[in-house]
């Protein structure tokens, strides 16, 4: 299989299907639809279960399995197109732990109980790889799984595009800044958006 060092994997992570579309499990779905469309990104059928999209160092992905496959699509990709080393792969998933319209990008760590991490991590055999978490909070009244498989409220994505929108200005520039200030960058539209949603409230 051919290698690559210096080019870098967004995988984003959410299950197929319209009916998933729009739901919290699809935000890494959604993100790289939002940055392959600002920045011109063309989606293709890869040779495998999975899209892809590629322009100069950037390589877009979207495993076409269910979340608990989502590591299986990443590893046809290593085997079918291009091996890319795990510490420039960085992941776009939601979380429950993290509070609505919250970002964080980290290095490495358990799965948190994100099933397509788990599957990425097995199929890797490492946790050696970033993931840009996006948060969605934790529902009150609705068990977790089908929290994550509901509908995001219009008012609510118009809120996440916001937040994609400076999440796109940051990660254009992946493979010229370095990944710890880019990690900086990231980390620092928390307190932004955590103000906006204050404000709001």
């Amino acid at each position: 299989m051919a290698r690559q060092n210096n080019t870098y994997l967004l995988v984003g992570l959410g299950n197929p299907g319209p009916t998933y579309f729009n739901t919290y499990h699809n935000l890494g779905f959604l993100f790289l639809d939002f940055f392959a469309q600002k920045f011109n990104f063309n989606f293709i059928p890869g040779k495998g279960r999975y899209y892809i999209a590629k322009k100069n160092r950037i390589i877009l992905l979207k495993p076409t399995t269910f979340m608990n496959l989502s590591g299986e699509a990443l590893i046809e990709f290593f085997e079918r197109e291009l091996y890319i080393e795990s510490e420039n792969i960085i992941v776009v998933h939601d979380d429950l732990d993290m509070p609505k319209f919250s970002v964080k990008l980290k290095f490495s760590g358990s799965s948190g109980g994100h099933r397509g991490i788990e599957s990425i991590i097995y199929h890797l055999e490492t946790e050696d790889f970033w993931r840009l978490k996006i948060g969605i909070g934790k529902p009150d009244n609705t068990p977790p799984r089908d929290y994550v498989l509901s509908e995001i409220p219009q008012d609510e994505l118009k809120r996440y595009y916001l937040l994609f929108e400076d999440m796109s200005n940051i990660l254009q520039n992946i493979g010229i800044k370095d990944m710890k200030n880019l990690q900086g960058d990231i980390n620092a539209l928390r307190k932004k958006y955590a103000v906006i949603e204050k404000e709001e409230e």
